[in-house]
């Protein structure tokens, strides 16, 4: 491996063969210490975004009040009032606005200041533009990706959740214009036993994980009718 490249890969494999979308946390579980929370939305925070726009904000809901709105949001999946913190995933559609403010902070030139932001208003500017939305969107599915990944490393469960309605879940939160709901994620300590049991077979995943396609049918070289990978 390259310097500085990482640890073993095998251990980005295990975490990610452990990783199951859990939707079923433990009664009476302690609180999710504050501490692994700050560390995990840190890590979130590596996740790539154009221009370094960083779209994506958490709102950590642990209020039973609120998480009874956003259980409603959602259509009752039981998940969202019985994990120990339900994260709302928030896309801030207008984070190109604020570009000249994440350049200062990275001690950016005048020259390059004003080259940037030339070509953040060229792809994003301008009232309704669509690409500001997707890109906003997209950068939320990379930051939800490691913050899931994270709380993982750290012996909590999570699962995504898509069905639920935005505008409701954005009222019960609070977001302002420009912000959407972009996903939910139960956070917590697993049904069962100690904090880590619930893998497949467990108490919270009676069944084995769906099969996955082979990567020969992922991924092709050079076109879609390419060959398969491994093939």
């Amino acid at each position: 491996a390259a310097a500085g490249a990482g640890g073993p890969p095998q251990a980005l494999g295990a975490l990610l063969g452990a990783r199951r979308a859990c939707n079923r946390f433990r009664a009476g579980a302690p609180p999710v210490p504050e501490a692994d929370l700050e560390a995990i939305v840190r890590d979130a925070s590596l996740a790539p975004s154009s221009f370094n726009l960083q779209h994506a904000r958490y709102v950590l809901v642990t209020s039973e009040e609120v998480k009874a709105a956003l259980c409603e949001a959602a259509y009752g999946q039981p998940q969202v009032a019985s994990c120990g913190v339900l994260v709302v995933v928030v896309a801030d559609t207008r984070a190109h606005e604020d570009a000249a403010a994440r350049l200062a902070a990275d001690g950016a030139s005048p020259e390059r200041t004003a080259s940037v932001l030339e070509m953040v208003e060229g792809n994003y500017g301008g009232e309704g533009n669509p690409a500001a939305r997707d890109e906003a969107f997209r950068s939320c599915g990379l930051a939800a990706m490691a913050l899931m990944l994270s709380a993982q490393a750290r012996g909590f469960h999570t699962g995504p959740m898509s069905g639920f309605d935005a505008a409701a879940a954005g009222a019960a939160v609070g977001l302002g214009p420009g912000e959407e709901a972009f996903m939910l994620i139960a956070l917590g300590w697993p049904a069962g036993g100690e904090p880590g049991d619930g893998q497949d077979g467990g108490p919270t995943h009676p069944r084995p994980r769906p099969a996955r396609l082979p990567p020969s049918e992922l991924a092709h070289f050079d076109s879609r009718s390419g060959r398969g990978l491994g093939a």
